[in-house]
């Protein structure tokens, strides 16, 4: 009987080391994003064709789907989708969208990302930047966002 009882808490502690374990691994790629990039985020020049890129390019479809219904009334209008880097999220894809009801400076973001999306209502924010960075990850066969 000693001998079960010590393989059941032997077997019990190995799985929660295991489980544990995999929970740090999957919180280092799918924490969520800030709404504003993070120093430590590398800019994408270009949009490969990997399977992520192609969901992030999904999300931020549905979120002007979920959107469009607002679209006539306030008349919402999606920005150019800037693509980053981030060590601790992966993959993040950020919007700027304007509508009638939010005045500047208060500002609207959707932000996309491995295991999520978020949406982003009246922040007080800068606006994502136009200006190139020098440290901006230049991905190979990678083709140019069409917006």
């Amino acid at each position: 009987m000693l001998r079960i009882s010590l393989a059941a808490t032997a077997l019990a502690l190995f799985i929660a080391c295991q489980v544990r374990s995999a929970v740090a691994e999957d919180s280092n790629q799918s924490s969520v994003p800030p709404i504003v990039p993070a120093a430590d985020e590398i800019p994408i020049l270009g949009v490969p064709a990997f399977s992520i890129h192609q969901e992030l390019e999904q999300c931020l479809k549905d979120a002007a789907d979920l959107l469009g219904g607002e679209a006539g009334t306030l008349h919402l209008r999606i920005g150019t989708a800037q693509r980053f880097y981030s060590p601790r999220s992966g993959f993040v894809l950020r919007a700027d969208f304007t509508r009638d009801d939010v005045p500047p400076p208060l500002i609207n973001r959707i932000v996309c990302w491995h295991t999520g999306q978020l949406i982003a209502s009246r922040i007080s924010a800068p606006p994502l930047s136009r200006k190139r960075s020098e440290k901006a990850l230049a991905v190979p066969h990678a083709h140019p966002p069409q917006n």
